[in-house]
């Protein structure tokens, strides 16, 4: 598992990592391009217990750290909700 810094923040990869990190944690069989922006995790097959698993796994992936406000889900409306929460995280680091 790759842990990014602000000096690796590239929203290209950080797109791509996201990706694989929800195919990864919704055990899903689906080629990354398929995830768009408006794509939601609960069309993917998200629920209660996959999206505790998907904000740890975020954690994990991006070394961010969560605060108990932050896990909203709103935070998970889409691919794109969830991308760009992710880069704030990072930036705000």
């Amino acid at each position: 598992m790759t842990v990014l810094n602000k000096v690796d923040l590239d929203q290209a990869k950080i797109e791509a990592d996201l990706k694989n990190l929800v195919i990864r944690v919704l055990r899903i069989e689906i080629a990354p391009a398929a995830i768009q922006h408006d794509t939601s995790p609960f069309d993917l097959g998200a629920d209660s217990m996959s999206v505790v698993d998907l904000f740890l796994a975020m954690e994990d992936q991006f070394g961010i750290k969560l605060n108990d406000d932050e896990l909203s889900p709103a935070v998970l409306t889409n691919f794109g909700t969830m991308l760009g929460f992710v880069i704030k995280k990072l930036e705000s680091a």
